[in-house]
């Protein structure tokens, strides 16, 4: 879990005929001069392991903005803002002596404000009331105003509301804003929009990192098959998995993944509909000695399902909420298939009643992920998604651009039974998608504001449909708009407004990454301009964690740019976010840390030079190679070799520490230049 705090930003002096400036984002001329001050400037994020977020922010209440007591959890469906709500809420009940955790799933509201709910149906189910009396209101108020309460509410994005975060801002008032309130939320509704909880700390469900975290959760799961357990870890590190071993480091897939491991003993899939197609096959044999079901029966209900989830995706609120009349008519008698399997199943499970008739009750898939993999089963014409009619746009169809619908079209593109050619027709379509908003043939913006929308889904698609024939075309200009382009014109580089940079970085995080790195390592070798090296090496450390190509481009990078410490910084930089405990990284960083830095640049080196280090001997070359800075009489400039001998000393017995501190000189130098195959010089 990490949490996301942005620092004040406080901008030069400007005249009054000029004072919006003040609200407005610095736009610095260089990349180099940008990366510098978003170090300064950007999102800087705490990572917390085990319980040091429940001591040091629930318990101590050390949270920036609210003292811990207006906190957001985020993150992507299934990566666990739900489990983790109910620790906070078991948390409360050991932890504290008079503290009471109230959860309410906000789906359950239906229309009804947050006090309404608690006042009509969290106080009558509470004490077991026939009614709820005026005393008992006002006793829950009184709980509430005493500051012992904490309001958990779970899914603000599975609301039926067109603005969750706003309808659940304008409901934290009265006695319930004394509540101590933490809510969870999908991370795209989160940053979709203007934030109307802006007030609350936000910490992010993170999900596994791989090979660790992933592969620790891997071994739990197989301890007593630990056979198992390493077949699939060599499974999923074999090369072309890339993009499963990223979808897998969602917990709730991860634990599907295993299920459908322990059951199957079989081959890793391509992509995500491969992977849910698998985790559907797990679930019905995993039931099969309850409830023994053939494979004609499991396509029809897979059919089934997915006509339910279609309509359900086509609702304009609750889309996961499904009411039991649509489910009756969609799948018939409740009693009978394929009604009753679905629930015989788990596919699908009561979740509530509904708001305006108490009497119907309300039904969601096994997760809403489900939901989305089975409604991509439903559709069988990408024109579904998709119907561009260019004089009168009210008449086309333009799913692709409502970010609900964004899931089912990737898993739409990985399906294996729709024909390749429909799908480059599609991905077609997209790239050349033509708004008629405007004609854009400027340096700075080459395409329409939804043109650019259709592009970046395009490039979402390659991780899906890797063998288009378009996929290296739409990766490179993804590129182009993330790095720039030399303009033949005005004989310069050209960066992109800082909008299209922005989308385009994001999206290169969900192409196909391997292409996508391979393109940018080819970048590297080929330009000079420093601007467009730190560019390249700053998106290298978003989407190349671990690749051994990108980790020596980048190594070799330090080298070529050894008289520009500001790329030399991005660098170090990405390094420390790709190549933790690799020694011709860490060796590398040692050398530009003991070479004439200034002092800002010096802290991001060694900061990066901390995250990497993984193990006892890495930590011994470090205290060995950097002693001799903190012995030199310019010791009090060179604060940063400190911390991370600190560092370096909590992660080493004393007789360790003692040894690499007496260690010579010349002969570390020498082990460090091996990792680098030539001679490296303090």
């Amino acid at each position: 879990m990490v949490e996301k705090v942005k620092k004040e930003k406080r901008p030069g002096e400007v005249s009054p005929e000029e004072g919006s400036q003040f609200y407005q984002p610095e736009r610095p001329e260089s990349q180099k001069q940008k990366k510098k001050e978003e170090k300064e400037y950007e999102e800087v994020t705490r990572t917390y392991k085990n319980d040091e977020f429940f001591a040091q922010v629930l318990k101590q209440g050390k949270s920036p903005k609210s003292q811990g007591r207006r906190l957001a959890v985020t993150g992507e469906a299934g990566a666990g803002k739900t489990t983790l709500l109910q620790k906070m809420a078991q948390w409360v009940a050991a932890e504290t002596e008079q503290d009471v955790a109230i959860w309410v799933s906000l789906a359950d509201l239906q229309g009804r404000s947050v006090e309404e709910y608690l006042l009509q149906k969290w106080l009558k189910d509470a004490l077991r009331a026939v009614r709820v009396t005026p005393e008992m209101e006002e006793a829950l108020a009184l709980l509430f105003n005493s500051g012992r309460v904490w309001l958990l509410l779970d899914g603000v994005d599975e609301m039926g509301s067109g603005n969750p975060l706003a309808t659940v801002a304008a409901q934290i008032t009265g006695w319930v804003a004394s509540a101590r309130v933490v809510v969870t939320c999908r991370q795209n509704v989160w940053d979709g929009r203007k934030n109307a909880l802006e007030g609350f700390d936000v910490y992010r469900n993170l999900d596994f990192d791989y090979p660790e975290g992933v592969g620790q959760f891997i071994q739990r799961w197989f301890v007593r098959h630990l056979e198992l357990g390493e077949r699939l870890l060599a499974e999923l590190a074999q090369a072309g998995k890339e993009r499963i071993r990223d979808t897998v480091r969602n917990p709730l897939r991860l634990a599907l993944l295993c299920r459908a491991w322990q059951f199957r003993q079989g081959g890793l899939p391509e992509t995500k509909a491969g992977l849910y197609r698998q985790f559907a096959k797990a679930l019905y044999e995993w039931k099969q000695e309850k409830f023994r079901t053939t494979e004609d029966e499991q396509e029809e209900l897979n059919a089934a399902l997915g006509r339910l989830a279609l309509r359900g995706m086509e609702q304009s609120e609750s889309r996961f909420r499904l009411k039991e009349s649509l489910l009756r008519e969609v799948l018939g008698k409740k009693d009978q298939p394929p009604f009753s399997l679905a629930l015989q199943l788990g596919w699908l499970n009561l979740v509530g009643v509904a708001l305006e008739n108490p009497d119907e009750r309300v039904y969601a898939f096994y997760h809403p992920t489900f939901q989305e993999y089975f409604a991509a089963l439903a559709v069988d014409d990408w024109g579904y998604f998709f119907h561009h009619v260019p004089d009168n746009p009210s008449l086309g169809t333009y799913r692709i651009f409502e970010k609900q619908w964004k899931e089912v079209i990737l898993l739409w593109f990985g399906r294996e039974n729709v024909q390749k050619e429909k799908k480059e027709a599609f991905i077609e379509n997209l790239v050349n998608f033509a708004d008629g908003c405007g004609s854009w043939n400027y340096p700075k913006v080459d395409k329409g504001f939804y043109e650019y929308q259709a592009y970046f889904l395009a490039g979402a698609i390659v991780s899906e449909f890797k063998d288009s024939r378009l996929a290296d075309a739409i990766v490179s200009q993804i590129l182009k708009w993330v790095s720039g382009d030399f303009n033949l014109k005005k004989r310069k580089w050209i960066t992109f407004f800082s909008p299209i940079q922005e989308g385009s970085i994001s999206v290169l995080q969900e192409t196909d990454r391997e292409r996508a790195i391979a393109s940018l390592i080819q970048l590297l070798d080929q330009t000079s301009d420093e601007d467009t090296r730190g560019s390249v090496a700053d998106s290298l450390g978003k989407i190349a964690v671990g690749n051994e190509g990108a980790i020596a481009s980048l190594i070799q990078l330090l080298d070529d740019t050894s008289e520009d410490e500001d790329t030399q910084t991005i660098v170090a930089d990405s390094l420390g976010k790709i190549a933790v405990g690799n020694q011709g990284a860490i060796a590398s960083l040692i050398q530009l840390l003991n070479q004439t830095l200034e002092e800002y640049n010096r802290w991001i080196v060694a900061d990066s030079l901390g995250k990497m280090i993984a193990n006892k001997q890495q930590y011994y070359q470090v205290v060995s190679a950097l002693k001799f800075n903190l012995t030199s009489r310019f010791f009090y400039h060179k604060e940063c070799f400190y911390q991370i001998t600190w560092q370096c000393a909590q992660n080493l017995t004393y007789p360790e520490f003692y040894m690499a501190w007496h260690s010579e000189k010349s002969n570390i130098w020498k082990i460090l230049g091996k990792h680098l195959n030539r001679p490296i010089f303090s």
